[in-house]
């Protein structure tokens, strides 16, 4: 059988949810088999983990340049792409998905939920596009995913989806003593001291503002505390900021995203993570295999709780009371047992490439039988 080729749209500059699975998967995926692009909307370093597996990253036009932007797309369509695997939080633009449709090509499509709501979620006008567009999308794609129910339901309605798991390599992210310890120690943080942690692009949607005001609680009732924050984003500024006025500076710490994002799940205690929504969050199912307690805002799906240390809290509750009751968790457990259960869950990435290699070749072997009548 042929290699096959999956063009993949699209990546982001920082690393998200759907950065973070792709890398996965292409770790993970059959290279003699598969050959992946992808489309970004900014080149960025973490990328270069792509490129070692001979990927090409591609940047096209800004959608506000449309003409080149068609024109740029169909070039890159020119390539004799088997598969078109469009990764979506919204139905808001599908001009992409209706250039792949009417390429002289003629890929297979892929739409792939990740999300339960767009980062414009207040527009009336942008909400109105997403229903109104959502059929239109549906009907142009050959394979409909979401990685779970709500997202589904967000993309799709009540029509026909696939879930697909967003697996990750449970193995790697064990709870390691020793990470735990080379960490803290990297950080001038005290073996005693309690570290809330949080992993995710700083957007409004991750709600760290909220988080610091819980974690400021937190510290006026356990002055041996710190927080830890891995991520980037455009609300850095802001963020700093609070951390300034509430006086927290020595008490929270801040990292870029990092490649090795286990180890410093090690070095955690509790797992934090108050988003206003998501789809399905890869970084509470990397937390949760790593054996943290895991507290998530209600506006979380439940379909990512997998273990015996995950709780949940309303973002309307005050705050004082959610963080009694992170403070008042039984730490006391064999955190490489919890990481177990997130194996058994189905979320390891090796399901997950088994998955999406059975429907990729399904696809494909479809469209050789229509050829071939």
């Amino acid at each position: 059988m042929k290699q096959i080729k999956v063009l993949h749209v699209q990546l982001t500059e920082n690393i998200g949810g759907i950065e973070s699975l792709l890398i996965n998967i292409t770790n993970q995926i059959n290279n003699s088999q598969y050959h992946f692009d992808f489309i970004a909307s900014a080149l960025s370093d973490y990328q270069g983990i792509l490129r070692q597996k001979g990927s090409n990253i591609i940047v096209l036009p800004s959608l506000t340049k449309t003409i080149q932007y068609i024109r740029r797309f169909n070039k890159i369509l020119d390539n004799n792409y088997d598969i078109v695997h469009f990764h979506k939080n919204s139905a808001i633009n599908i001009l992409p998905v209706l250039i792949a449709k009417v390429h002289k090509t003629h890929p297979k499509i892929i739409v792939h939920s990740h999300n339960t709501a767009p980062s414009v979620n207040k527009n009336k006008l942008f909400i109105l596009i997403h229903k109104l567009n959502r059929k239109l999308m549906y009907d142009m794609a050959d394979i409909h995913l979401a990685c779970s129910y709500k997202a589904a339901r967000w993309l799709y309605g009540s029509r026909k989806t696939i879930i697909l798991k967003n697996g990750i390599d449970t193995e790697k992210y064990m709870y390691s003593e020793l990470s735990r310890n080379r960490i803290r120690k990297h950080l001038n943080i005290s073996p005693d001291c309690f570290v809330v942690g949080n992993v995710g692009r700083l957007t409004a949607q991750k709600n760290h503002l909220f988080l610091i005001e819980l974690f400021k609680k937190i510290h006026q009732i356990n002055s041996n505390s710190k927080l830890l924050i891995i991520g980037n984003g455009v609300q850095k500024p802001k963020i700093l900021n609070k951390i300034e006025n509430l006086k927290l500076k020595k008490s929270v710490i801040m990292l870029e995203s990092s490649d090795q994002i286990e180890k410093y799940l090690s070095a955690m205690d509790a797992f934090v993570m108050p988003s206003t929504y998501e789809g399905l969050p890869i970084s509470a199912v990397e937390a949760q295999a790593s054996g943290l307690s895991v507290y998530l805002s209600d506006k979380i799906t439940k379909e990512v709780y997998l273990t015996d240390h995950i709780n949940d809290f309303a973002l309307s509750e005050p705050v004082d009371k959610i963080a009694e009751k992170i403070l008042n968790t039984n730490f006391n457990y064999n955190r490489l047992q919890q990481s177990k259960m997130v194996k058994k869950s189905g979320y390891d990435i090796r399901f997950t490439v088994n998955k999406l290699d059975e429907l990729y070749t399904q696809i494909i072997k479809q469209d050789n039988e229509e050829e071939n009548k």
